[in-house]
C-alpha cells in the first residue's frame, strides 16, 4: 500500500493518472470508461493548489480505491465523487448516465460534503463541522459501505497532496482527519487506510515528533531488519521441515505504523526502545487449523512472553477479526510479535467491511449503536465526544456464561458490560459475577473474563459510576435514564408542591397540568424559580384565588437554602437516609414547619412523593460543585500550606482534610474534595494547573450512590 500511494502522491498529469487507474484496476468496464471520460470532461480548465489539473485527484482517488475493494461502482463513484458539487451536472445527470449505484453513492459522497460547508460558520465552528461531518459518514456507511470506501481514499489523496495549502489549512485538515477519519476507518476494519490516514496527519499536527519517530526507524532500520529476517528464516526452516511447502504459506514482516508507535510511547508513558511489538511477523495459511499447527512450532522454538497470547480465531472479534497473536523472544532475547492467520482472515483484517465476504454479510451492530448517540435531546458536538472516545481504546473479548462474545474497550468495567447487553439490563444492574465470583460493578474486566449480570427491578442507577464507564454506549444509556428518572421524580415532586402551595387534592393538580401550556415542562419548576413563578400565576387564575382565599408564596433564605413558601418555617434539616451535597438536587418535605430534605434519588423520599406528603420549593442558594483532585507536592517544609493557602486565594473550599497517598523521595501526592463554584471541570483543571501541580481531577457533583 505504501508504494501505491507514493505513486499517487506523485501523479502531476491526467495521462499518468489514468495509468495509474488503469494498473489498479484492469476490468474492462463501459461505466468506468464512461465515467472517466466524463470526470476529465466536467473538470477540464479546472486546477488544484499545485497548479495540477484537477481531474488527476478523482483519477487517483478511483485507483487507490480499486486497490482496496475492486467494484466498477467504487470506482466509476470515485471518477465522479466531485462532480456534482465543483461542476455544472446535476445529480439527475449522473443517474441518467449511470443508473441508480452510481448516483446514490455520488449522491451520499456530495450530501457529506455538503454538511461541512452548512456548519461552518458560527460559533464553535471547527467541532460542530467535524461533528456533523461524522454523523454523516457514519449513517452514510450504514446505507452503503461503498460511499464512506469512496470517501477515505479521497481524504487520503488530500493528506498526499497537502504540501500546496497554507500551514493553518494542512493543520485544519490534517487535525479532521484524525479525529473522524482514522476513528471511522478503524470501527469500519479498514486498516489498509487507517494507519496511513494516521501517518500522514500526525506529519502535520505534530512534525517534531514524526520526525523523532521516523528518524528512530531510519536509524535502527538495518539491525530490526536483521532480527526480523532472522526469525523469519528460522520459522519457514521449522514449516519446511514438519512438511509445509513454499506454496503453502507466506510469511510477512511488519513494523509498526509512526503515529502507532508515538501514541503508545504517549499513553503507556515510555520510550520508543521499550515498546515491545513495534516490529512483527504475520504467517498466512490455507487452512484454520494451519493456524495452530503453526502456533506450536514457534512456541515449540521460542520462548512465548506469559500474557501476551490471545486466540481471536476461537474466539473472533465482533467485527469479524480473526487472528491468534503470541508474543516471543527471538534468539537474541529480543521481543517480536507473531500473527497467524488464513488468507481469508487476513483480507477481512485488512479491508474489513471493503472484504468481499464482509460486503456481503457486513456487520454493522457497532455503526448503530453510534447512530442512537446522534438523538434529539443531545447536540451533535455532544454525541460525537462521546463516541469518539472509545474508537480508538484497544479492545478487549468478553464472554457471556452463554458463550456470546461482547467486544469492549480496554478498562472496561462490569457495568459496560451490563449495557451492551441492554440498556434495561444496565439500569437494572445490581451487581455481577465475573468468572463465578461476585464482584461490585466498578469492577475492571479483562481479556475472556465471563460475565454474568445480576439486576434487581429496584435497583438504583449507577449515576456515581459514569465517570468509570468506557464505552459511550453505557455512558449515553446511563444519562439518559437519569435524565428520565429526574424528570419523573421532578413531576411527582411539582404536584405536591402545588398542591401543598395551594391546599388542591393533588388529582386536581395533576388535571390542571395534563391540560396546561405546562405539561410537557412543568417538573422545572423545582429548579427554576421563574417557571415556579409562571405556574403559580397560571393555577391562581384557572382555579380563581383572590388574595382573600391565597397567600401568596414568598422566598425564604435559611441555612444555605432558598425556599419558597406560603407556609411558616421554623428550620431546615437532613434526614438520616441520604446525603446530599452542595450542588446535588434535592426535594424536601413539609411537617408542621420542619422541613426535611432528600436528594432527589432517595428511596424514601420516592416513598413520600409517592404518597402525596407535603412538599415545599427548595434549593441550594450557593450551588458549590464538588470535584475531587490529586496534586504533587515537593516534600519540603511548608509545601501544603502554600497549596491551602492558594487554593483558598482562588476561593476553592476544602471539604476534606488531605492525607499522603503514595510518597517518595521528591514529593508527594494529596487527594482531597473540594468544592468550586465552576460547574465545568475542563475549565477548572486549566485554572488550577496555573497555580498548583494538578495530577487529576474527578467530578463528584452527584454523590448520592447508595
Amino acid at each position: 500500500m505504501e508504494a501505491l500511494l507514493n505513486k499517487a502522491k506523485n501523479l502531476t498529469t491526467i495521462d499518468e493518472a489514468k495509468s495509474f487507474l488503469k494498473e489498479h484496476f484492469s476490468f474492462e468496464s463501459n461505466i468506468v470508461n464512461l465515467a472517466l471520460d466524463l470526470c476529465i470532461k466536467a473538470h477540464e480548465n479546472q486546477f488544484r493548489k499545485s497548479g495540477m489539473p484537477y481531474s488527476v485527484h478523482p483519477i487517483a482517488v478511483a485507483g487507490i480505491a480499486s486497490s482496496i475493494f475492486e467494484d466498477e461502482t467504487v470506482v466509476a463513484s470515485a471518477l465522479l465523487h466531485d462532480v456534482v458539487e465543483d461542476t455544472h451536472y446535476k445529480h439527475s445527470d449522473i443517474k441518467k448516465r449511470f443508473g441508480k449505484d452510481v448516483s446514490f453513492v455520488v449522491d451520499g459522497l456530495t450530501k457529506i460534503s455538503a454538511m461541512r460547508a452548512e456548519a461552518s460558520s458560527g460559533e464553535n465552528q471547527h467541532l460542530k463541522s467535524t461533528a456533523l461531518t461524522f454523523e454523516k459518514m457514519i449513517r452514510s456507511s450504514i446505507k452503503d459501505s461503498r460511499i464512506i470506501i469512496v470517501k477515505l481514499c479521497d481524504r487520503i489523496h488530500n493528506l498526499l497532496t497537502l504540501d500546496a495549502l497554507r500551514v493553518d489549512k494542512q493543520i485544519r485538515i490534517a487535525t479532521e482527519s484524525m479525529e473522524v477519519y482514522a476513528p471511522l476507518a478503524h470501527t469500519l476494519g479498514l486498516n489498509v487506510l487507517k494507519g496511513h490516514i494516521e501517518d500522514l496527519s500526525f506529519s502535520y499536527i505534530n512534525p517534531d515528533a514524526y520526525h523523532y519517530v521516523k528518524s528512530y526507524l531510519l536509524r535502527e532500520g538495518a539491525k530490526i531488519e536483521r532480527r526480523l529476517n532472522s526469525v523469519i528464516d528460522n520459522i519457514r526452516t521449522q514449516m519446511l521441515e514438519f512438511g509445509f511447502k513454499d506454496e503453502d504459506f507466506t510469511i510477512e514482516s511488519r513494523v509498526k505504523h509512526l503515529y502507532s508507535i508515538y501514541r503508545k510511547m504517549q499513553t503507556k508513558g515510555i520510550d520508543i526502545d521499550d515498546i515491545l511489538d513495534i516490529i512483527g511477523v504475520r504467517i498466512l495459511l490455507k487452512a484454520k487449523i494451519d493456524c495452530y499447527t503453526i502456533l506450536g512450532i514457534v512456541h515449540t522454538n521460542y520462548t512465548p512472553m506469559i500474557g501476551r497470547f490471545k486466540d481471536y480465531i476461537s474466539l473472533p472479534k465482533p467485527n469479524g477479526y480473526q487472528t491468534i497473536h503470541t508474543t516471543i523472544y527471538d534468539k537474541n532475547g529480543s521481543v517480536c510479535e507473531i500473527q497467524i492467520r488464513t488468507y481469508g482472515m487476513n483480507e477481512i483484517a485488512d479491508k474489513g467491511i471493503a472484504s468481499h465476504s464482509s460486503y456481503k454479510n457486513p456487520r454493522k451492530e457497532n455503526l448503530y449503536e453510534i447512530v442512537e448517540l446522534f438523538g434529539d435531546e443531545m447536540s451533535a458536538e455532544d454525541s460525537y465526544s462521546l463516541a469518539k472516545g472509545e474508537l480508538f481504546i484497544e479492545d478487549i473479548t468478553i464472554q457471556s456464561p452463554k458463550g456470546d462474545t461482547f467486544s469492549l474497550p480496554k478498562g472496561s468495567i462490569a457495568l459496560d458490560f451490563a449495557y451492551a447487553i441492554h440498556g434495561d439490563i444496565g439500569n437494572h444492574a445490581s451487581k455481577a459475577l465475573v468468572n463465578k465470583k461476585e464482584v461490585d460493578l466498578s469492577y475492571v474486566l479483562r481479556e475472556n473474563d465471563v460475565v454474568r449480570i445480576i439486576t434487581d427491578e429496584n435497583a438504583l442507577l449507577k449515576y456515581h459510576m459514569r465517570g468509570l464507564l468506557k464505552t459511550s454506549n453505557a455512558q449515553h444509556h446511563l444519562k439518559k435514564a437519569y435524565q428520565n428518572k429526574h424528570r419523573e421524580i421532578g413531576k411527582l415532586s411539582a404536584i405536591n408542591i402545588f398542591a401543598t402551595l395551594f391546599d388542591l387534592h393533588e388529582l386536581e393538580v395533576r388535571e390542571f397540568f395534563k391540560n396546561s401550556k405546562f405539561k410537557d415542562n412543568f417538573h422545572k419548576s423545582l429548579i427554576n424559580i421563574a417557571v415556579y413563578d409562571d405556574i403559580v400565576h397560571e393555577i391562581s387564575s384557572h382555579f380563581s384565588f383572590s388574595g382573600d382565599d391565597f397567600k401568596k408564596p414568598v422566598e425564604i433564605k435559611k441555612d444555605d437554602f432558598i425556599l419558597k413558601t406560603n407556609k411558616e418555617v421554623d428550620s431546615v434539616e437532613f434526614d438520616y437516609c441520604c446525603h446530599p451535597k452542595n450542588g446535588d438536587r434535592i426535594v424536601a418535605f413539609y411537617n408542621g414547619g420542619n422541613v426535611v430534605v432528600h436528594h432527589r434519588l432517595c428511596k424514601d423520599a420516592l416513598k413520600y412523593i409517592s404518597d402525596g406528603e407535603e412538599m415545599i420549593y427548595c434549593n441550594w442558594e450557593k450551588t458549590l460543585y464538588q470535584y475531587q483532585i490529586t496534586v504533587a507536592l515537593k516534600n519540603t517544609k511548608g509545601a501544603l500550606a502554600e497549596l491551602l493557602s492558594k487554593l483558598a486565594f482562588m476561593g476553592i473550599n476544602i471539604a476534606d482534610i488531605p492525607c499522603g497517598e503514595i510518597n517518595s523521595q521528591k514529593a508527594e501526592y494529596f487527594r482531597f474534595n473540594i468544592e468550586s463554584e465552576e460547574l465545568d471541570s475542563k475549565v477548572l483543571f486549566e485554572k488550577l494547573s496555573k497555580k498548583v501541580k494538578l495530577i487529576d481531577i474527578v467530578s463528584l457533583t452527584d454523590a448520592y450512590n447508595k
